[in-house]
């Protein structure tokens, strides 16, 4: 179902290039966000917003796109040349 004239999307991919300064979480829990993607150390976590709680959980799978082989985007990530990470990407899709 798509939503219209949304304020905030419904998911953020934040690439961690350094450590410190504000927390990300919290930051992103002020809109909320639904979803967060953060890529750090070349490890992918994805934290979903509990609405209970105004914090952001772990979760083992994205709720934004059901189905996505997490693992095996960080697998993808992992091959140098960027054709073959993409071509090898969507053989499994």
């Amino acid at each position: 179902m798509k939503r219209e004239n949304k304020q905030w999307p419904d998911l953020v991919v934040e690439v961690a290039l350094t450590s410190g300064g504000i927390s990300k979480r919290a930051f992103y829990a002020t809109f909320p966000i639904p979803e967060l993607w953060i890529w750090r150390k070349e490890q992918l976590e994805v934290p979903q917003f509990d609405s209970a709680t105004g914090t952001y959980q772990a979760a083992p799978e994205s709720r934004q796109l059901p189905g996505m082989d997490l693992d095996w985007l960080v697998q993808c990530s992992r091959i140098e040349a960027t054709s073959q990470a993409i071509k090898t990407f969507r053989s499994r899709l």
